[in-house]
């Protein structure tokens, strides 16, 4: 793992990988991986980017990936 990033109430931790070049979503509270994507590129960083405008939680998550290349 490179980078981790947990969502602010801590129910999901997405983290990054430049061995294999992975993002992953774990639910925190069930033990779970949500969901993982394969880039096209190595990510270095990771953030939780929180809209506003939006309250669900599970519709709130996207990620801000930053490649460093």
């Amino acid at each position: 793992i490179k980078d981790l990033d947990i969502s602010r109430n801590q129910h999901f931790m997405f983290t990054c990988s430049d061995v294999d070049n992975m993002i992953t979503v774990f639910d925190v509270l069930n033990f779970d991986v949500v969901t993982f994507m394969k880039l096209p590129f190595k990510p270095n960083n990771i953030a939780i980017v929180k809209d506003s405008k939006i309250n669900d939680e599970v519709d709130n998550l996207k990620c801000l990936i930053i490649n460093d290349t």
